[in-house]
């Protein structure tokens, strides 16, 4: 696997597992003093498991994504 592969899954995962884990926390449990460390629980469980998702599926999306683009000029 590629170094550059794997940097832009840590930099790919990080960003939006902090997004969403963020907003998730937001959403649930509003803005209070706790919000922070919710948050940041919220990102330890969600950073690694996006980081692995997207190693394992990120072929099979580039297998879908050629099939989709078959043909076309995008």
């Amino acid at each position: 696997m590629k170094c550059e592969t794997i940097i832009t899954g840590l930099l790919t995962s990080a960003l939006m597992s902090g997004l969403l884990s963020g907003i998730i926390t937001l959403a649930i449990s509003g803005l209070d003093a706790g919000t922070a460390q919710r948050w940041a629980q919220a990102f330890v469980i969600a950073f690694p498991l996006a980081f692995i998702a997207l190693l394992l599926l990120r072929p099979m999306c580039a297998r879908i994504t050629r099939m989709l683009l078959r043909g076309r000029i995008c």
